[in-house]
């Protein structure tokens, strides 16, 4: 590929990239469950106080602060996460670069029609923030093992405040680097990077501490919230929604080019250990393996870079041209799947008129925000209001109307307000 055109497709991916998010920011949709909990958050931390959720990590409430500042609207808030996100482009292309311009151009192409990557990438969330920074240390393992490899602790650290599930793959690649690359390590860059690493942990060692009592209990909370499930299945079988239009083929290309490259067989490593820890422990979500998700490509790229051509570029801007339909779509969509909730939080807080109030439902978080009214998930005697909403997607979190405490007023069909005798 020559210079050129590298430059032409780094400028276009990054381009469609950039289109496909900030059509999803203009469309200002409802907040997340996972949003909702860390803009509350955001809000704690603005004001002083700890968040309720111990396992909610401060980089991400952070990331919300700005946004709360802002008037807290979505657009506010993920006015900040727009342009963070950004950074795993460049955190890949890093990566990528560590094989080739032609692999990294090719990567930024590839990464800019993946949907599941696209769909988050303005949300308010710790995953594609995280994962750029995981990305960027690798970048740097992969590079000369010397004093350079000190700003490894930093970035790793800073993954690990903004989503503690980074923990895994920040695992995986030391074990992997130092078993891939033990003859060209030398102590001290070692083991300063190590004690450096450790010394930026103290601070969550102390709050877990404080909050839990134990020196991994917020570790150990955070990792039973995403409920186990046949992840491990779900990852291999739906590895087309999973991993995105050009996934599956590039994974195959991965694993088959591993065999003849040592770097190549360095990511596939990483990226499977990933896939394979995170499928035994929790559900099957595109999101909790966005690294794994970048470094097949990358593998899977620079074994086929020899015969990337046109035909090549047309199912690139194929999967261009998905992101972009999806991103105007998906206003529709969600617009449909929170009317329900929006609405039900609208009459709460219109009855309760700024009352102390507590309000349970399946989606708990969204209501809580959109409410006033904080979330509980048991009913009891209400200490102010309680308010109770059903809707009929189901669920384990449904309230049960006839177990209800108090006296109870039917404001809606699915809407029920308890209030004490």
């Amino acid at each position: 590929m020559e210079r050129s055109h590298g430059r032409t497709l780094i400028v276009a991916a990054v381009t469609v990239w950039v289109a496909a998010a900030a059509i999803r920011w203009a469309i200002g949709s409802p907040l997340g469950h996972d949003e909702a909990r860390y803009a509350l958050s955001a809000r704690a931390l603005l004001h002083g106080h700890l968040p309720r959720w111990a396992y909610v990590p401060p980089g991400v409430a952070a990331l919300g602060v700005p946004g709360i500042v802002l008037g807290a609207g979505e657009r506010a808030l993920r006015l900040l996460p727009l342009v963070v996100n950004l950074g795993v482009l460049a955190a890949a292309f890093a990566v990528a670069r560590r094989f080739s311009r032609e692999t990294a151009a090719w990567t930024l192409a590839v990464l800019a029609g993946t949907l599941p990557l696209l769909r988050l990438s303005t949300d308010l969330l710790s995953d594609i923030p995280s994962a750029a920074l995981v990305l960027a240390g690798l970048a740097v393992l992969l590079g000369e093992l010397d004093w350079r490899m000190l700003v490894v602790a930093p970035l790793f650290a800073a993954a690990f405040y903004v989503r503690y599930g980074s923990c895994v793959p920040i695992a995986i690649i030391a074990v992997a680097v130092l078993a891939w690359r033990f003859r060209e390590l030398r102590l001290g860059p070692v083991a300063a990077t190590v004690a450096l690493f450790a010394v930026l942990l103290v601070p969550h060692v102390l709050m877990s501490r404080a909050a839990t009592g134990t020196t991994l209990g917020i570790l150990h909370e955070s990792a039973a919230m995403p409920a186990p499930g046949r992840g491990l299945a779900n990852y291999g079988i739906r590895a087309f929604f999973m991993f995105g239009l050009l996934g599956p083929p590039l994974i195959i290309c991965a694993v088959v080019g591993a065999r003849r490259d040592r770097r190549r067989a360095l990511l596939v490593t990483i990226a499977l250990a990933q896939i394979l820890v995170l499928g035994m422990q929790t559900q099957a979500q595109p999101r909790y393996v966005f690294v794994a998700t970048v470094l097949l490509a990358i593998a899977g790229i620079d074994t086929l870079k020899a015969h990337l051509g046109r035909p090549a570029l047309a199912l690139v801007a194929a999967s261009w041209l998905i992101v972009i339909v999806s991103a105007v779509r998906s206003q529709r969509e969600l617009a449909s799947e929170n009317e329900h909730t929006l609405a039900a939080a609208a009459l709460i807080r219109a009855d309760d008129a700024g009352l102390p109030c507590f309000v349970m439902g399946r989606k708990r978080m969204q209501l809580e925000w959109y409410s006033g009214c904080e979330s509980t998930l048991w009913p009891h005697d209400p200490l102010g209001r309680l308010y109770a909403v059903r809707d009929d997607a189901g669920g384990p979190d449904q309230p049960d109307f006839t177990k209800l405490p108090g006296t109870h007023t039917v404001l809606a069909p699915d809407v029920i307000r308890c209030t004490a005798h």
